[in-house]
C-alpha cells in the first residue's frame, strides 16, 4: 500500500494543470501582453506631454528659414508627410541651424496639411521661432500644445484600466 500512495503521488505532478490553474496562466500571458503595451503608450504619451510642457519655457527668437517642403516617408504600407524645414537663428552670438517645426513631429497621412505649413514658411522669410533657453541649438517654429501624446496616454490608461479589471 505504501508504493502505491507514493506511485499515486508522483504521477499527479506530472499531471497537467487543473482548468483553473490554465485560466491563470492564460489571463498572466494577456496581461503581460497587455503590460507592454500600457508601458509604450503610457510612456510615449507621459514623453510627449512632458516635452510639450517643456516647450512652454522656450523664448522667442527670430530666426531665417533655410529649407521647407513637405517630407515623405515610404513603406510598403504608403507614403506619410511631414513638414521638413529648416531654419537659422542666432544666440548668445552663435548660430544655429535646426529642422524641428514642433518639438515632437510625427509624420501622418495628409499632403495637404503639411502643404499648407509649408507655405507659412517660405525659404528666405523670417519668421518667429521659440528656443530652449537651457540648450540653445533646440528651437522649434511652432510651440502649441498636440492632443496626440494625451490620446496615447489615455489608451494606455484604458488598456491598464482593463487589465486591472482582469484580476
Amino acid at each position: 500500500p505504501k508504493e502505491d500512495t507514493v506511485a499515486t503521488t508522483s504521477s499527479t505532478r506530472g499531471s497537467p494543470p487543473s482548468a483553473q490553474k490554465r485560466r491563470q496562466l492564460v489571463i498572466g500571458c494577456i496581461t503581460l501582453f497587455l503590460l507592454m503595451f500600457v508601458v509604450a503608450f503610457g510612456g510615449f504619451g507621459v514623453w510627449g506631454i512632458f516635452q510639450q510642457l517643456r516647450v512652454r519655457a522656450f523664448v522667442p527668437v527670430q530666426a531665417e528659414v533655410t529649407h521647407s517642403e513637405v517630407g515623405v516617408n515610404r513603406d510598403g504600407d504608403g507614403s506619410t508627410f511631414y513638414p521638413d524645414i529648416r531654419f537659422r537663428y542666432t544666440v548668445d552670438g552663435q548660430t544655429h541651424d535646426t529642422g524641428k517645426y514642433r518639438i515632437q513631429v510625427l509624420s501622418s497621412s495628409g499632403r495637404s496639411g503639411k502643404q499648407e505649413i509649408v507655405r507659412r514658411y517660405l525659404d528666405g522669410s523670417t519668421v518667429k521661432a521659440w528656443d530652449d533657453p537651457d540648450q540653445p541649438e533646440v528651437a522649434v517654429l511652432d510651440k502649441s500644445f498636440s492632443l496626440f501624446p494625451v490620446i496615447f496616454l489615455s489608451l494606455g490608461v484604458i488598456v491598464l484600466a482593463f487589465v486591472i479589471g482582469l484580476w
